[in-house]
């Protein structure tokens, strides 16, 4: 059995956890989604100063509104970044946009082309350090 100040203690611990209505904190997710252009569940708890399992408890990772709409953030960020890369004159840019968009055997295709070129240098360098020097 506690005794009154054990009991005492486990009403004041009971009383500064802070209470969260389910609804507001829904609303207050979505509003920081759509201010802050956030991608990812760990942002908007980071966003609503709550604990992840607060976020999880409530409810708020099956929440259809508030994944659909940081769905259609990562989505326009994509569409973004693609735009941009196709309207770049950089060849790092324009090649990850191909590989980006390439099939799948034009994937394979470039791993193995990329492989031949390795390989091939290997074989080279190896060919060049059994070179005598006199």
């Amino acid at each position: 059995m506690r005794t009154k100040g054990e009991q005492t203690t486990k009403a004041k611990e009971k009383a500064s956890k802070p209470h969260y209505d389910t609804e507001e904190l829904k609303q207050r997710a979505l509003l920081e989604i759509k201010k802050h252009n956030l991608y990812f569940t760990d942002d908007v708890v980071a966003y609503l100063g709550i604990s992840k399992q607060t976020y999880h408890n409530h409810g708020l990772d099956e929440v259809d509104a508030i994944k659909n709409a940081l769905h259609e953030n990562r989505v326009k960020e994509k569409l973004s970044l693609r735009k941009k890369f196709s309207q770049s004159e950089s060849a790092p840019e324009r090649i990850f946009l191909y590989k980006l968009l390439a099939s799948q055997e034009e994937k394979e295709q470039l791993q193995t082309e990329s492989n031949v070129k390795v390989t091939g240098l290997e074989e080279l360098l190896k060919k060049l350090s059994n070179i005598e020097i006199e």
